[in-house]
């Protein structure tokens, strides 16, 4: 049913956390996969926490539930307050409704609305917000007609923190 970037997304967040997995599937009882991470400052003895990198507010939107979970985890990780959506319609409703919305992060392969559409929409209602899409398909498949490169950052999932503090900074 879905697209199959699950484990490399796993694997990738893992590795941009300069962690690890291990993966553990018997045949008739499904797979276990464990996620190891290093300690977050704090989190051990002589280790001090750091400021957040970004005190704003994202908005991240996406259909599937553990990717928007992934990249809402991601978004934290570098001091966003995150609020999520599972479509277009209620991301549209979020932006209306909260004004403190400084980033939207979007997957584009959506039902009802692509993240295309979305993010036009919500440029019209925010010219100056930041806006980022994502998707496992190349930009250059997905451009429905307008220079999605020229219109807006994209980043090719699976994605790596790294890679999106980049788009962060250039966002337009």
């Amino acid at each position: 049913m879905g697209t199959g970037l699950g484990l490399s997304q796993a694997y990738g967040l893992a590795q941009q956390s300069h962690g690890d997995l291990a993966i553990n599937s018997v045949l008739g009882q499904g797979t276990e996969v464990t996620l190891y991470f290093p300690a977050l400052p704090g989190d051990a003895p002589g280790m001090t926490a750091t400021a957040p990198v970004f005190p704003e507010t994202a908005l991240v939107v996406d259909d599937q539930d553990d990717v928007r979970e992934m990249a809402a985890t991601l978004f934290n990780a570098i001091g966003y307050e995150v609020i999520s959506a599972a479509n277009g319609a209620a991301a549209l409703d979020e932006l209306k409704r909260n004004p403190n919305i400084e980033v939207l992060f979007s997957d584009v392969v959506m039902p009802a609305m692509s993240g295309f559409t979305l993010a036009r929409e919500a440029r019209l209602l925010r010219p100056a917000l930041k806006i980022i899409l994502a998707s496992g398909y190349a930009a250059e498949a997905l451009d429905d007609g307008g220079s999605v490169a020229d219109e807006f950052a994209f980043i090719a999932k699976p994605y790596t923190l790294a890679q999106i503090l980049k788009h962060l900074r250039a966002a337009r």
